[in-house]
């Protein structure tokens, strides 16, 4: 299922990110991730480079 969004969101322009508590990892869509932990999302346009940035140091 998640590969079906990712793929969408992709496809619109947006980077796909898991939120941990000090940052956000941006990465591309992998099997693996359908282990249906709850996890959080964040979909982010990909052309807001200093938001991606910001999002991806946030408490390192």
């Amino acid at each position: 299922m998640r590969g079906i969004i990712y793929r969408y969101l992709n496809e619109k322009g947006f980077l796909i990110g898991k939120i941990y508590p000090r940052c956000v990892i941006f990465s591309d869509y992998h099997p693996r991730m359908e282990n249906f932990y709850g996890s959080n999302y964040i979909a982010v346009r990909s052309e807001q480079k200093e938001l991606i940035e910001a999002l991806q140091k946030y408490g390192g």
